[in-house]
């Protein structure tokens, strides 16, 4: 193989690790900070298949459980944490 696609393949294969390594990183550390420094391509890939939804909210008078309501995150009011 040509040695330039050797090294195209290595410097790939090495950003794809460090890209892994952030996204588990932002997973499972708790920290909003390390979320933050994933890139654009970064949070697409790792939230590809999450549910979404758009919500458009007054941030003067809404509240959390407001939202968590409006996105569907619980049934019912009395089973969210926060009521």
């Amino acid at each position: 193989m040509d040695s330039r696609y050797v090294c195209l393949l290595q410097f790939c294969a090495e950003e794809g690790l460090a890209s892994a390594v952030r996204s588990s990183d932002a997973l499972y550390s708790g920290s909003v900070d390390q979320l933050a420094r994933l890139s654009y391509d970064e949070l697409g890939s790792l939230f590809a298949n999450a549910t979404t939804c758009d919500l458009f909210l007054d941030p003067e008078t809404t509240s959390l459980l407001d939202v968590v309501m409006k996105a569907n995150c619980f049934r019912y009011e009395s089973k969210s944490v926060l009521s």
